[in-house]
């Protein structure tokens, strides 16, 4: 987990350098976000045999990392 962490955490870093991403985004604070999102959504996808939960949680960080795009 900590590699993932520190890989989603690079990734945004890498974002926020290249002018992508707002220069105020938390790096890290992105990285356990979209990390437990995806945690959560693996979970009831699987223990409902239902992939609309992964499928919500994807939606929602869509919509989250377009609004922290540098406009």
């Amino acid at each position: 987990m900590t590699e993932w962490l520190r890989l989603i955490g690079g990734t945004v870093k890498a974002g926020v350098r290249s002018g992508e991403l707002r220069p105020d985004t938390d790096a890290r604070a992105l990285a356990s976000t979209i990390a437990a999102t995806l945690e959560g959504a693996v979970m009831l996808s699987r223990l409902y045999r239902d992939p609309a939960y992964m499928d919500r949680a994807v939606e929602h960080l869509t919509r989250h990392l377009e609004s922290l795009a540098r406009r």
